[in-house]
């Protein structure tokens, strides 16, 4: 019974996970579109995650990454971000709410037409992820650490 629960384990953690794919495997729609829109990316890693294929690469001086699916059609991107492009509603918000925390990391996320903002915060070893809307409304939080006093 034990085996079967961690081989269980491992399967499920197998596919909720991205696993890495060589870019032999890429179906040619996903590699075309990628090429044509980021002919000049560098550094380029594929991973297949939820039957979506993503790209991570720089592109110019900044990250990105890019999620395909398997017609080619980007479905999201994500571009990191200096932290003093992010819109003011957000910085503000993040002073105020987190006054003890600063911002480590932004990314800006392209997906159905919206746009969100993910911060990273830290204080100290205490981490956080922060979700925004373009409007600077909190929408969700992530890697909260339940123990941490975090205001």
């Amino acid at each position: 019974m034990k085996i079967i629960s961690i081989l269980l384990f491992t399967l499920l953690f197998s596919i909720t996970h991205a696993q890495s794919i060589d870019s032999k495997n890429i179906p040619q729609k996903v590699k075309y579109k990628f090429k044509s829109v980021y002919s000049k990316a560098i550094n380029v890693n594929w991973t297949i995650e939820n039957s979506l294929y993503e790209a991570s690469f720089t592109f110019g001086k900044k990250k990105m990454s890019v999620n395909l699916d398997e017609d080619g059609k980007i479905v999201e991107t994500e571009t990191e971000t200096q932290i003093s492009n992010l819109p003011v509603e957000i910085r503000e918000s993040v002073a105020k709410d987190y006054p003890k925390y600063k911002i480590t990391e932004a990314t800006k996320i392209e997906k159905s037409g919206m746009v969100t903002y993910e911060t990273e915060i830290t204080k100290g070893k205490n981490k956080m992820d922060l979700y925004y809307d373009d409007h600077g409304t909190l929408k969700k939080i992530d890697k909260v650490n339940p123990a941490n006093k975090w205001k």
